[in-house]
């Protein structure tokens, strides 16, 4: 099929026939392509297709979005390099291991910093707001059993309008990338996958400052996903000691700056985010391992466990300083649960995680189609955008507000010694003390929605004994429905919180069930836990690391068994009907994320019969000798934006053994350094070390009108400064091999050369995910249009890359490894 921003290059008889930016006009050029201009391209690439299926030959088609480029995860082997290892084995050592975990101890410090001034923020801004609202909604002395309507709802109204405003144009015109959680993002940064300032400093302040007007504003959602984000971008961020926002450079952690060590730091920063989120330290460390790192060896375990437990102790050592007596905890604070339960209850467990399965599928499930209704429709325009958060806002206040004061009940208040929950927290808009009994009652739905969604969860673990089953309904069904709609706008916003509030009705709702039917004696405030725990599994999949996150955050080891039960029963259930809700929206934008394998489906058994050959990209690929001219590379650069790595023969033809590969930043940095002549062997490793200027090194016009024609005539010397061990496979290697060779090492290029050694093509990681079979694809179905995507070009990028190329024969191939963009502006990953 084709990709999402689909641009067609096709190579017959007569070259390269490319459609560009150039050849586009109007809407064309803002959205990439008219529905006519795609229906006309649609007959083409049909014609085309139907050849190909007459020259019988197996290839396989990636229908993946091609706006995404790869990290270099594994270093450059070349004679820089060695030199750079012999001073470091002849010369004084180094504290380079003191220096590593001097920046895990800062970047848990910072992260738990940010997370508690997050908390802080958002506990003022809301006591504020509820305040307000509050002494409208105080009950007429003439009419005791009603609450005031139509002022504290305008006034609740108007508040949450201007709050959810504020986080949707921090999103909107401060930094797209700062929308949902983050958590999408973070997953396939470590992956391998460039996503254009994931980690920087303008994203942490748009998605840190964003998220404290949108938990506020009242919509359901949360603030432990960005948190995690927020953890991550900080520690990308000082680790590499530089900002390329504000082209500032401190000199410090230059070793730091390769992409393979910035990955642990970005690591240890998201476990450091569920720590100081949770005050689990472990399961952070075991979030990062099973949701969100893709490469992880023993001595990452040690550093990202260090790093989460300096986060944990950071926001303690703030909430004990402004509370002594406030229990150690995270942002989120449950309380402690102490209360038991059985053995025989654990087939139960399995009944209510299959429960969480259902109900996180069909989350998903709903979801995802709201997002492809909302892509359409809003198109990621930014006006369009600010009316959707505010149109939601608008629906999510008012069936809020008319649930507080119209369709409450009045519950007796149970006083609860300690765990954060006691008769103060509840709210009695409505509701009087009961003159038979004395005891005060409060107002269910205020309780519920009228404060924090940590409270709200706190009053399903440790409130009363019972709920009425209308209450408990009424808490989920239109929380449910409207954390559906609303995850996915333009505001900073997490499903953790949201999910586990729900999951804690439900598990009341299941306990409550059971009792009354069986008469048994259970406690319901631990069928709270455990249904919490069983939504977020079904919605997010989440096992082992999810489990020993609600140990931690409840102090009960001893719900280790059924957590886990429950936790790998939602997974089981809510995978037999889709995926995860961060995956699901990660294969709606068809990022190519790698996978740990092909995958267990009849497309997967298929595609271990083909080879290397039937995904690599054999058109486009790009070649140069060893000694190339000035001008020569200048034209390559100018002509082939997209590429990213060059294969080096001894005479720059495909006739011949492979000599190397050559980095597109290489061949930039040589150019700006004026390597050739008496300079050509000048350089050093230094000079190829990021710096906060690397977006000005990669503009490959400015060169061009810099240098005179004497320079460019002048010959480069490639040997000294080329990858001459790049990774290699054969054409006919077996595609299971192929895919764990780069799977596994995390490579960015991988070449494919025949028995002579000659170079036959090569294989990005676009190669290798969401392949079809060319012949079995039904052209006269595909979709005339496809998601659209706000591009931002790369500096070094004169114009879109193309998405896809067609041989001459007719067979489909991936498009020229690793074009170049920022991530969607209207994703919602």
């Amino acid at each position: 099929m084709l990709s999402s921003n689909a641009r067609l290059e096709t190579v017959g008889s007569s070259g390269h026939l490319s459609i560009n930016d150039e050849e586009l006009s109007g809407e064309d050029r803002e959205w990439g392509s008219s529905e006519s201009f795609m229906l006309s391209k649609r007959r083409e690439s049909q014609r085309l297709m139907r050849e190909s299926v007459v020259a019988n030959r197996l290839k396989w088609v990636s229908d993946s979005n091609f706006s995404y480029e790869s990290l270099d995860f594994q270093d450059v082997e070349n004679e820089l390099l060695k030199e750079q290892r012999i001073k470091k084995a002849v010369g004084t050592s180094h504290p380079r291991t003191a220096t590593r975990w001097l920046l895990l101890f800062l970047i848990g410090l910072l992260t738990g910093t940010t997370a508690f001034v997050i908390d802080e923020g958002i506990t003022f801004i809301t006591k504020k707001k509820w305040t307000w609202v509050g002494d409208q909604m105080k009950t007429d002395p003439t009419n005791p059993g009603q609450v005031p309507f139509t002022t504290p709802y305008l006034m609740f109204l108007s508040m949450n309008i201007a709050l959810a405003a504020i986080a949707c144009f921090f999103v909107v015109y401060v930094e797209p990338l700062a929308a949902g959680s983050g958590i999408p993002e973070v997953k396939c940064y470590l992956n391998g996958i460039k996503i254009y300032r994931v980690v920087r400093l303008r994203t942490l302040v748009a998605k840190a400052t964003g998220i404290l007007f949108s938990v506020a504003s009242g919509l359901p959602c949360g603030k432990e996903g960005p948190m995690i984000h927020s953890g991550a971008i900080i520690g990308g961020g000082v680790a590499t000691g530089k900002s390329s926002k504000f082209h500032f450079d401190t000199g410090l952690f230059k070793e730091y700056r390769g992409d393979s060590d910035k990955r642990l730091f970005v690591t240890a920063g998201a476990a450091a985010g569920v720590a100081a989120a949770f005050g689990a330290p472990v399961g952070g460390v075991l979030f990062a391992v099973e949701e969100v790192g893709s490469f992880w060896n023993l001595e990452m375990s040690v550093q990202v466990f260090f790093c989460a437990a300096c986060s944990s102790l950071a926001i303690n050592m703030y909430t004990k300083f402004k509370d002594p007596l406030s229990p150690a905890s995270g942002q989120a604070n449950f309380g402690q649960v102490n209360l038991p339960y059985k053995i025989w209850e654990l087939p139960l467990c399995v009944v209510l995680g299959a429960l969480g399965g259902l109900l996180g599928a069909f989350f998903n499930a709903a979801n995802l189609r709201i997002t492809k209704i909302r892509r359409k429709i809003v198109k990621g325009k930014p006006v369009r955008r600010m009316i959707e958060v505010c149109v939601i806002n608008v629906l999510v206040s008012t069936v809020l507000f008319v649930l507080t004061s119209r369709l409450y009940n009045c519950e007796p208040v149970t006083q609860l010694a300690g765990n954060g929950t006691s008769s103060d927290s509840f709210s009695s808009f409505g509701c009087r003390t009961d003159n038979s009994t004395g005891i005060p009652q409060f107002n269910d739905m205020a309780t519920f929605f009228f404060s924090q969604t940590e409270a709200n969860i706190r009053h399903m673990f440790h409130g009363p004994s019972d709920f009425s089953y209308a209450s408990l309904i009424m808490h989920f069904v239109p929380y449910y429905l409207l954390t559906i709609l609303t995850y996915g706008i333009a505001v900073p916003s997490g499903l953790f919180l949201p999910c586990l509030a729900l999951g804690s009705s439900i598990g009341r709702i299941y306990g409550q069930s059971i009792r009354d039917i069986t008469g048994f004696d259970l406690s319901l405030g631990t069928y709270a836990c455990f249904g919490a725990a069983a939504v977020l599994g079904g919605v997010i999949r989440m096992t082992v690391s999810l489990s020993v996150i609600m140990m931690e955050a409840t102090g009960n080891a001893t719900y280790v068994i059924p957590l886990m039960l429950i936790t790998c029963t939602a997974k089981w259930v809510g995978d037999l009907f889709n995926h995860g809700i961060y995956d699901e929206h990660i294969m709606l934008s068809r990022v190519p994320l790698l996978e740990h394998n092909l995958g267990h489906s009849k497309e997967a058994d298929r595609l271990a019969c083909a080879t290397a050959q039937d995904v690599m990209n054999e058109v486009d690929v790009a070649v140069i000798d060893v000694r190339p001219t000035v001008r020569d590379v200048l034209e390559l650069l100018r002509d082939k934006p997209h590429h990213q790595a060059f294969i080096i023969t001894q005479h720059g033809t495909r006739s011949e053994p492979l000599l190397g590969l050559i980095l597109r930043r290489y061949l930039l940095i040589l150019i700006r350094s004026r390597a050739w002549g008496a300079s050509a062997n000048s350089l050093e490793f230094s000079n190829f070390v990021k710096s906060a200027h690397e977006r000005e090194i990669l503009k490959v016009q400015k060169y061009a009108l810099e240098l005179s024609p004497h320079d460019m005539s002048q010959k480069l010397s490639l040997s000294r400064y080329m990858d001459s061990h790049p990774f290699t496979v054969r054409t006919t290697s077996p595609l299971p091999r192929v895919y764990r060779i780069f799977r596994d090492l995390g490579l960015r290029h991988l070449i494919v050369v025949n028995e002579n050694f000659f170079p036959a093509g090569i294989i990005a990681r676009k190669c290798l995910v969401y392949l079809k079979d060319c012949a079995e694809i039904d052209w006269d179905d595909a979709p005339a249009e496809r998601t659209k995507f706000q591009i931002e070009r790369h500096p070094s990028a004169q114009r879109l890359p193309t998405s896809l190329f067609l041989h001459s024969d007719g067979a489909y191939l991936n498009p020229s490894f690793d074009s170049v963009a920022a991530l969607s502006d209207d994703s919602v990953l």
